[in-house]
């Protein structure tokens, strides 16, 4: 790579530093930062301290790790700084990074962020509140991942996979039977395969009724071959709220979809 072969020579380094600090490609980025901070750390620093923004994850940790062999930095409070300045510029950025360094009590002031007009920045913030325990703003990333604009549903979908616990089943299902945007249905059947095995199933059959989208139709199906070849490894006992007739005639209805094979596959498992 010339990246490596320009931070490698003393003579070239100098020269380039600033075309590679600033290119648009964050690997080259994060060696020429590298590089600078293993040459002279105090030098570095400037150039450390402005890379705490930088758009991508692994240059800020890469600036984060140098800078704390060479100064004693609060990085929330450095972040907060950006959110309070009039500069906008690296909001976004500062949003999803105060979410990687924080605790509890920012928690809130990112929740405030998700009421921006702008997407960037309500999508930066819904990152950055996926990083903390958010728990009492769950909510948020229900209401992005019904969002037509597709980059929210993705925050939304982000968000809830990382508490698969608490996600409400049956609410996930009323948002198909609305019929939703298809990036809303794809998330919605995504999130399907983090919940519990025996809603998953029903989820999935009830899904495979509602939906015409051949593509989603087709993950839907993969899903349920999953269910099928890894159940003996991953489904729990069947819990007493699982209503086994409701689900065999869900399966009579969908045979033609399922083929009889996997049809008497499933009503063998769930018996």
């Amino acid at each position: 790579m010339a990246c490596r072969v320009i931070c490698d020579s003393k003579l070239l380094f100098p020269s380039y530093f600033k075309r590679l600090i600033n290119d648009r490609y964050a690997p080259i980025r994060r060696i020429t930062l590298t590089t600078l901070a293993e040459i002279n750390y105090i030098d570095a620093i400037r150039e450390l301290r402005n890379s705490l923004v930088d758009p991508h994850i692994s240059v800020r940790e890469v600036s984060r790790f140098y800078l704390n062999s060479v100064t004693e930095i609060d990085y929330a409070n450095h972040y907060l700084d950006y959110l309070w300045s009039e500069n906008t510029k690296s909001l976004a950025t500062a949003l999803i990074a105060l979410g990687e360094v924080g605790g509890p009590e920012h928690v809130e002031i990112l929740a405030e962020y998700t009421n921006q007009a702008d997407i960037k920045i309500k999508r930066a913030a819904l990152r950055g509140l996926s990083l903390l325990n958010f728990e009492q703003f769950l909510e948020l990333f229900y209401i992005a991942l019904q969002s037509d604009n597709n980059g929210l549903s993705v925050e939304g979908y982000r968000g809830l996979r990382k508490k698969a616990h608490l996600i409400d089943s049956n609410r996930l299902l009323n948002m198909l039977l609305k019929s939703p945007e298809i990036h809303v249905a794809k998330y919605v059947v995504r999130l399907f395969a983090v919940i519990n095995k025996w809603d998953q199933l029903r989820c999935l059959l009830n899904a495979l009724e509602i939906m015409r989208d051949s593509n989603i139709r087709v993950e839907i199906k993969a899903q349920l071959r999953k269910w099928i070849s890894s159940f003996n490894r991953s489904v729990q006992a069947k819990p007493d709220a699982f209503k086994v007739e409701e689900v065999n005639k869900m399966l009579d209805r969908l045979a033609q979809d399922l083929g009889e094979k996997e049809v008497k596959k499933l009503k063998f498992l769930i018996r």
